[in-house]
């Protein structure tokens, strides 16, 4: 059996304001990826944040599960992460497949829906991808934990568990579905997450992680203006995420936020969940109304931005509704 005895580990109880500061960003940087592009600044600004959000969000998400592993039973782990990720993800794929059979009727649409893609592999919204390779991930982590930890005798239920994301990544790689991680991202989102799960928790200023946070970052981006091409292949894009999580844990802030400005940082996985509603009904209604939009970089921002605080409202709002909330957001 695995043992269900609950490892007595001390936890700081404090927030990292630059970890969650970070997270916002990323959800804003992704609704600026999902806005269209009418010119090549605005596809060059797209270009640019799609290295550094979602490799943020996986290394933070990874790093922050593993560090909770030893204070949560294998039960309350799998429990949480059907709670927290798969429940959302089954509401929104139901709210995303809703939404595209209304586009189409309205206003017609070339697209189709693959249903494995949709089930399993996020396909219903450009977004949802990220949901089930992030459940993935985590139980590729609970597995290594339990076949590598002396506190799990039964090491069937490791390999059990780490046949689940072996099949799953498997079965995209095969039918090449879109959003699956590469084998070289998962990788390096793995040891990052496992060397940084006991720093995490340090509330010290590391200069040393800043400067090559700093430096990682710095060194993918110039080398992606010149071989963009190697950067893709080879996964390299996962070192800015990697970079920008060195910077946020090695100049770590935690002081006391003004009340309403606290709820608003913990809102990036609801805005990541449903912005992709606000802008396809959006760009739906324009053209519907047969209306043009330019999308230059500044009407790029600007429409993101409209999009980022209707997302921040509905989450605070959702979140007042109990059974929609548990539903929504996995709260």
């Amino acid at each position: 059996m695995v043992s269900t005895i609950k490892p007595q580990v001390k936890s700081t109880g404090k927030r990292n304001l630059s970890v969650e500061f970070l997270r916002l960003f990323a959800a804003f940087g992704v609704i600026v990826i999902h806005v269209p592009c009418s010119t090549d600044a605005a596809t060059t600004l797209g270009d640019f944040l799609v290295l550094i959000c979602v490799p943020f969000f996986y290394v933070a998400s990874i790093t922050y599960f593993i560090s909770n592993l030893k204070r949560n039973t294998v039960n309350e782990t799998l429990s949480k992460m059907w709670f927290r990720i798969l429940i959302p993800y089954i509401a929104w794929t139901v709210i995303y497949v809703s939404l595209y059979l209304v586009k189409k009727a309205m206003v017609g649409t070339s697209h189709s829906f693959a249903f494995l893609e949709v089930v399993f592999y996020g396909g219903s919204a450009v977004q949802l991808y990220y949901l089930p390779e992030l459940v993935a991930l985590q139980l590729l982590c609970l597995s290594l934990h339990i076949l590598f930890s002396k506190a799990y005798l039964n090491k069937g239920v490791g390999f059990l568990l780490l046949a689940v994301p072996v099949l799953y990544l498997g079965l995209g790689y095969y039918y090449k579905c879109p959003g699956v991680t590469p084998p070289i991202a998962i990788f390096l989102i793995l040891v990052s997450g496992f060397y940084f799960s006991s720093r995490v928790q340090n509330s010290v200023t590391n200069l040393r992680f800043v400067f090559i946070g700093l430096f990682l970052m710095l060194i993918v981006f110039y080398c992606n203006t010149i071989r963009p091409d190697i950067i893709k292949a080879f996964s390299l894009y996962q070192f800015v995420g990697i970079g920008a999580f060195m910077i946020a844990i090695g100049m770590p802030l935690s002081f006391k936020l003004p009340d309403w400005v606290a709820p608003i940082l913990t809102v990036s996985f609801g805005i990541y969940l449903c912005h992709f509603l606000f802008l396809e009904v959006f760009v739906s209604l324009l053209k519907k109304q047969h209306i043009a939009v330019y999308y230059n970089m500044g009407n790029k921002i600007l429409i993101a931005g409209v999009i980022f605080i209707i997302s921040i409202a509905f989450t605070l709002v959702v979140r007042k509704i109990k059974y929609f909330k548990a539903a929504l957001l996995g709260e």
